[in-house]
């Protein structure tokens, strides 16, 4: 409920009467007590006086008495006599003033008994009258002594007493001065209250009036801000207009250049802003510089340009809002019309910016000057103003740039063919490199092999028929063929490298093994050369790398080969290893004191085939491939190779390796396309047998000699494997062809097999395959002899690797590897291979083949090795000249064959019948091509399991692998080898089928 101002003066005048009529009443109530209080104070204080003239009069008897002993007069008795009624009546008094206090009364009555034997002691106390000096004089001073006591004790009494009056006159006091605070107390809290009562009052009053007022001054406020929301609405409803008018001017319509926009956006502004003329101005990068685009009522001769910063106009241009002028002097130009002339007034200039970016500028001109708003409209135009008119300029840029282009693309259509045909004539350049170098790599290095055996055993004449010279001659060849193996080696490291086909097989070695066979292998050379050469390593015990040791020791071994062969006789090699923990790196450093490199060669006797010494006669012989060698080997390895080196002092080496380097295996991609699905040999699919080197095959009756099967094409080699077999006491079976090698492994069971990996007709990796999932030969211990050096996934699988060409005292090693551990491996009861089971799942087959020599084989084999009656096959190619010769020859081994010439015909026949056992699939097909048949055919349950050999004339890279993820069984390449199509059908077919 509110109060009217009126009444709350009321009632605060009611509310003050009411405090001061309460203060009165309780300050009288204090004021009386505080008289009666101070009447008490008054009275103890009259007390303590009493009691201290007691204590003085006491004094006085004893002073009084003293004299009379001294002179006995009969005035000094009445001095006496008159203080003790002095004292008697004093103590009277000080009885009656306390007797309202029952403890003073107490005390008051102990000092009158102690008083009045204090009087009658004092009285007691005279000389004799025949006073005896020598005699009387003790005995009166004992007499004053006891006084003298009893004139104490009364004094201390008189003391206590006077104590007691004195506390109570204390808290007397302190009741009066307590009283008198709250009176003065209760008299400051009325005159507060009333001070509070009369601001409140007052201040009610002033809100009051204020109040009044500033509702009256807020109504008229409110009007003056309604009359200038009104006319500020007014001016912002114009002014969105106005820009609605621009806006739509500018995005509603196409211009097709920017004269055309530039005189449609004059013209509008000048109508808004009621101004006589407008000018748009473009601005030209090159040339710093302001043009005039679009006009609207200007005088006919205008400036053709206004320089950037220069004069008004060019000034006005680098600011960033508008400029405006509203003074123009007298000569600015006037503006005509036809029945007069007028001198404009005022001018506003707008700079038209994108971002940072200068586009062109606004020039009005006006007979009056221009309002606030005028300006903030222009303000507001000038982003889309810009906006629009660079749009338009970089249109006709961009019309200008197609133009251009049009006439370039023919230019560059012309040049990227001519580039096509560059870059595919090198990636066929590449494509025959890499062909060329394994090619060649097989048929160098095979035939390279006899020529080492073969001139070792001539060097080592055991028949005694050779004379020295003739030694000496084939030492020369054997050392000749080592070193063109090297050479070898080296082109064909460098190709893998560069091609990126180098393969990798980390293991964790010990660093102390790594330098201790560098230690082995050249301490000897270094001792022949007269080479002071020394190995250290500095770091904890037993540390280990993670890395590939046949890469780290060829890189080192070719350091130190460069080290010791340009170092002289009476000069250090050292070989020092450090492990650093803070990078986790290991580092080798290869140290001599040879001449040292020139600082212009130390980076280009990195490349292939740079040496620093390329002269034809100079002193060092080399290719100049092993320094390029080690350092991309070193970088495959995930670590560096630089050189410091001093002309005439020496050079150093400092090979760096992570601890963990490659943490997989690294493989071409040749190989890891290889190992994607196995291709299985067949159990029989061989057609032809050799009769070019005779072997033990059909004299094996002697059954203590074991069998032993080589697999090589290399007549010559095959011949001197056969040799030595037999000094060994093993029957030698001989196979030229990957297909002949697999029949005879599976008809003669042999102990062991000696086996290449390049090889006509299947490879070698297909017959450790076969050989591995066949139960009752998978444990043939196999040793591949091969100039392939990138076998590194075969190590479980085999019992070894030997890498052609290779010393004639290493057949030693080769045959022991082969040889039995205990009786005889062709009776001994079968037993499945550890690896076995391992070895299909990794093994996997897709080596290159070759076709088959020019001189073919003399016999055939068995024909019933080769039938396949019964088997229902489904021949799906839209060729009819190879369904017609497919289908002769598969119906002559006693197949039945259903044609289809597109997918879609065969799967229509497949929904039809169910006695498919196996599916020939061509991939290139109308209709619907092969990948697409197969990825329907797996969808169906009932044929996720039936054998499909693909078959393509393309050859790509990853046509096989596109095959297999399809959903092909196997695959193969146009034209098609019969014995190889055999083989699949044998391999994919079940063995135990009607």
């Amino acid at each position: 409920m509110k109060f009217s101002i009126a009444q709350r003066l009321y009632f605060g005048l009611i509310a003050g009467f009411i405090i001061v009529l309460t203060i009165g009443v309780l300050s009288y109530l204090s004021y009386q007590k505080q008289i009666r209080q101070s009447k008490w104070v008054q009275h103890t204080q009259e007390v303590i006086n009493t009691t201290t003239s007691v204590k003085q009069l006491i004094t006085q008897i004893e002073t009084n008495k003293r004299n009379i002993i001294t002179n006995p007069t009969t005035q000094a008795k009445m001095a006496f006599d008159t203080t003790v009624v002095s004292l008697q009546n004093t103590l009277k008094q000080l009885d009656s003033l306390v007797e309202d206090n029952p403890d003073a009364t107490a005390h008051v009555q102990s000092i009158l008994d102690s008083t009045n034997a204090f009087i009658q002691i004092w009285r007691d106390i005279n000389a004799p009258k025949n006073f005896d000096p020598n005699n009387d004089t003790l005995i009166l001073l004992q007499k004053i002594r006891a006084g003298s006591a009893k004139t104490n004790a009364l004094v201390e009494e008189l003391e206590r007493f006077k104590q007691f009056e004195h506390r109570l006159f204390v808290d007397r006091s302190n009741k009066a001065e307590k009283w008198a605070q709250q009176s003065i107390g209760i008299l400051l809290c009325g005159l507060a209250l009333i001070l509070i009562i009369v601001g409140a009052l007052s201040y009610q009053v002033y809100h009051e009036l204020v109040g009044r007022l500033r509702t009256q001054n807020k109504l008229k406020r409110s009007l003056k801000n309604m009359e200038n929301l009104n006319a500020e609405t007014t001016r912002q409803n114009w002014q969105l207009t106005s820009l609605s008018k621009v806006n739509n001017l500018l995005q509603g319509q196409y211009y097709e250049d920017a004269q055309q926009l530039a005189g449609a956006c004059t013209s509008e502004i000048a109508k808004l802003l009621d101004a006589p003329a407008a000018i748009l101005y473009s601005f030209h990068e090159e040339g710093q510089l302001l043009q005039p685009i679009g006009t609207h009522a200007t005088p006919s001769e205008i400036p053709t340009h206004h320089y950037l910063g220069t004069g008004i106009t060019g000034q006005a241009a680098l600011a960033r809002e508008a400029t405006v002028i509203d003074t123009l002097p007298e000569d600015y130009p006037t503006l005509s019309t036809g029945i007069g002339s007028a001198h404009p007034k005022a001018l506003i200039l707008l700079p038209l910016w994108v971002d940072d970016q200068l586009i062109g500028l606004l020039e009005v001109i006006g007979f009056k000057p221009f309002t606030d708003i005028h300006v903030q409209l222009l303000n507001l135009l000038a982003h889309n103003m810009a906006g629009a008119l660079q749009s338009v300029i970089s249109r006709e840029h961009l019309q200008e740039l197609v133009n251009q282009i049009s006439k370039q693309k023919e230019e560059l259509e012309t040049s990227q063919e001519a580039v096509k045909a560059q870059s595919s004539a090198l990636e066929q350049s590449n494509r025959y490199k890499s062909e060329f170098l394994a090619n060649m790599s097989h048929e160098l290095r095979t035939p390279l092999n006899s020529i080492l055996i073969l001139a070792n055993l001539l060097s080592e004449n055991m028949g005694g028929q050779l004379s020295e010279k003739q030694k000496e001659y084939s030492q020369i060849i054997h050392k000749s063929g080592s070193d063109l193996l090297h050479l070898i080696n080296d082109i064909l490291d460098l190709s893998k490298i560069e091609s990126g086909k180098i393969d990798l097989f980390p293991e964790e070695i010990s660093v102390d093994i790594i330098t201790q066979d560098m230690d082995d292998f050249f301490s000897h050379v270094a001792s022949e050369r007269e080479i002071s050469f020394s190995v250290e390593f500095t770091s904890p015990n037993d540390p280990r790398i993670y890395t590939d040791k046949k890469r780290i020791e060829q890189i080192l071994k070719n350091l130190l080969s460069n080290a010791l062969k340009f170092t002289t006789a009476g000069g250090t090699v050292s070989l020092k290893s450090y492990y650093n923990s803070d990078s986790d790196h290991f580092k080798f450093v290869v140290k001599d004191t040879g001449k040292g490199i020139p600082d212009e060669y130390q980076s280009v006797i990195f490349e292939a085939f740079q040496q620093v010494d390329g002269a034809t006669n100079r002193k060092f012989g080399g290719t100049g491939l092993g320094l390029s060698i080690s350092r991309n080997l070193a970088e495959q390895l995930g670590g560096s190779l630089t050189l410091q080196s001093t002309l005439g002092v020496g050079s150093e080496f400092t090979l760096l390796l992570p601890k963990i380097g490659p943490t997989a295996p690294i493989q071409s991609l040749e190989m890891k396309q290889a190992v994607t699905k196995p291709m299985p040999a067949p159990a029989s699919a061989l057609v032809t047998h050799q009769d070019s080197v005779e072997d033990d095959r059909y004299a094996l009756e002697d059954g203590n000699k074991l069998k032993l099967l080589i697999i090589e094409d290399d007549e010559n080699f095959a011949t001197i494997l056969r040799d030595f077999a037999r000094k060994k006491n093993y029957n030698a079976i001989v196979a030229l062809s990957g297909e002949e090698g697999l029949y005879c492994a599976r008809k003669f069971a042999p102990s062991a097999v000696l086996l290449d990996i390049h090889l006509p007709g299947l490879s070698g990796t297909e017959i450790i395959y076969t050989l591995k999932r066949t139960p009752n030969l998978s444990n043939i211990p196999i040793h591949v002899i091969t100039s392939h050096d990138d076998l590194g996934y075969l190590q479980q699988e085999i019992a070894g690797i030997t890498i052609k060409p290779f010393e004639f005292e290493q057949l030693d090693s080769i045959f022991q590897s082969i040889a039995p551990k205990s009786g005889n491996l062709q009776n001994a009861e079968p037993t499945q291979s550890k690896t076995t089971e391992h070895t299909l799942n990794r093994l996997s087959i897709q080596q290159p083949r070759e076709k088959q020599q020019n001189n073919p084989p003399s016999s055939t084999i068995d024909e019933d090795l080769l039938r396949i009656d019964g088997c229902r096959i489904l021949l799906t190619d839209d060729d009819m000249r190879n369904v017609y010769a497919l289908t002769a020859m598969l119906e002559a081994l006693g197949a039945d064959v259903t044609a289809a010439s597109n997918g879609e015909e065969a799967l229509d026949y497949l929904s039809q019948e169910n006695d498919i056992e196996l599916i020939l699939m061509d991939i290139m097909m109308p209709v619907m091509d092969g990948y697409e048949t197969m990825q329907h055919i797996r969808k169906q349950e009932k044929y996720q399991e039936i054998p499909i050999i693909a078959v393509s004339a393309k050859a790509m890279a990853g046509d096989r692998q596109k095959a297999i993820d399809a959903g092909a069984t196997e695959y193969l390449t146009k034209p098609i080898n019969k014995t190889e199509l055999i083989t699949l059908i044998h391999s994919c077919i079940p063995k135990n089928r009607g």
